[in-house]
């Protein structure tokens, strides 16, 4: 049994040069598919002939049109239902501390009619599951000049330091605005709510979930680069030390504003979606896409080994993990890594096993046709990335037979308290028998032999 130690502080080209078999680093724009007569791993023809997702540098959309029927015939322009329920508005100020959203209109009918409609209104409608809502409070009067004025402005809302996807979500919503950019007016100014770097301020982020969505959005804004697009597209995101000199106070002739995915386990809505990410990734780091299948698969337990948070047979679970058939086994210990390392630990993985946690957000990055085994604590399960490996054609199993030894626990569990942070005994018949049911589509999803072309 092989552990990954702290080694991996920089990314190399040459960082796989002990594979066990033969492969290509991928380049973006390579013609290698075309040129390869020979067969190759179905998962390395799946990447090498995935397209990005690009602007439609050809769109006729502007601000100044957008919507101009509806906005025409509405009861009052200032706030409007959008395209991909976003919604639209005019003369806004976000005001990130109180979490309200002023609409300013010197239209006293549009006064009125908000003043009915909207006043109570929250984005996204959905209170239940978010910790940020934007409260709508309409003014009669002409719009403050004091704070910074913009001549439009997306404002992307995260849900809170703590979630599923180490705030991943709010920057699929870049994604989203490309996928449907043909509809939309241009992305000029992006204006975070709350700014990630407020929540990191008020978590002090232990979890180091606030250091992975920063790299996690860096790498979604390379879709805006020139590379892709021909011309830089880059956003400006209004953050940081902007934010706080404008007393967290901003304004806009136009906007529109994003809420949160309202489901919380549709990170994804679609496959362009989640191998945009993927590709992004293989493209900057450079992945090692094999050209041969292996003499056995790589197994991969990402070892909590947390008090509050792991599995109470680890001895048991070893040996289990030793002897599953076709496979050899690493595994990784609980310990601090870069966004950088976390990615590229995960592109030689083929079946990846741990304990559900937010660390699974990393399972996107795998390749194509490989497998995903996650343990639920008792009664807890949610299939956040179950949706992920989805969208993501990864091979997908869930154990939720794990039980609570300690009796003491069942009142937490009776009383819902922490129940993702429990030490809980896992049965090995049960995870031998997920793990062996995993090996063979493995085998088949992602190393059967085709020709590229």
């Amino acid at each position: 049994m092989e552990e990954i130690l702290r080694n991996a502080s920089v990314i190399r080209y040459n960082y796989y040069e002990n594979l066990p078999y033969p492969y290509i680093n991928y380049t973006y724009g390579s013609t290698f598919c075309s040129t390869y007569d020979k067969e190759m791993p179905k998962t390395t023809a799946t990447v090498l002939k995935r397209s990005y997702m690009k602007l439609n540098k050809k769109s006729s959309v502007t601000w100044s049109n957008y919507m101009l029927k509806k906005r025409r015939n509405s009861n009052a322009t200032e706030l409007l239902m959008a395209t991909l329920n976003w919604v639209y508005g005019e003369n806004l100020c976000l005001e990130n501390n109180t979490n309200l959203l002023h609409v300013y209109t010197q239209n006293y009918t549009h006064f009125l009619h908000l003043n009915r409609t909207v006043y109570n209104m929250a984005i996204p409608h959905d209170r239940t599951n978010y910790r940020h809502v934007l409260r709508v409070i309409p003014h009669f009067g002409p719009m403050p000049t004091t704070p910074p004025l913009f001549d439009d402005m997306y404002v992307i809302i995260n849900r809170g330091w703590n979630n599923m996807y180490h705030h991943s979500e709010a920057s699929i919503q870049y994604l989203r605005y490309v996928f449907a950019n043909n509809v939309l007016p241009p992305m000029r100014t992006v204006v975070p709510f709350p700014d990630i770097d407020w929540i990191n301020h008020h978590t002090r982020d232990f979890k180091g979930h606030y250091r992975f969505g920063r790299a996690y959005n860096d790498l979604v804004l390379d879709t805006f680069k020139s590379d892709l697009n021909g011309e830089d597209f880059t956003p400006r995101v209004f953050e940081l030390d902007e934010y706080r000199k404008a007393g967290s106070v901003v304004c806009a002739k136009q906007g529109i504003i994003v809420p949160i995915i309202t489901d919380m386990i549709k990170c994804f809505l679609d496959k362009k979606e989640a191998y945009q990410v993927r590709m992004l990734a293989y493209k900057r780091y450079h992945v090692p896409l094999p050209l041969q299948a292996p003499a056995k698969l790589h197994l991969r337990y990402i070892d909590r080994a947390t008090s509050n948070r792991g599995i109470k047979n680890q001895e048991e679970v070893n040996a289990v993990l030793q002897n599953i058939t076709d496979t050899e086994l690493t595994v990784q210990v609980n310990q601090q890594m870069s966004f950088s390392e976390q990615v590229v630990s995960m592109f030689a993985v083929d079946i990846l096993f741990t304990v559900h946690g937010a660390g699974l957000t990393t399972s996107v990055f795998m390749l194509p046709g490989s497998a995903l085994v996650e343990v639920f604590p008792p009664m807890f399960r949610e299939p956040y990335y179950m949706w992920v490996a989805r969208y993501a054609d990864l091979v997908y199993k869930r154990i939720t037979e794990s039980k609570i030894l300690d009796k003491r626990e069942y009142y937490n569990i009776r009383k819902k308290i922490e129940l993702t942070n429990k030490v809980f005994y896992l049965p090995p018949e049960v995870l031998k028998e997920k793990l062996e049911s995993v090996v063979p589509l493995v085998w088949e999803k992602k190393y059967s032999m085709v020709k590229c072309a």
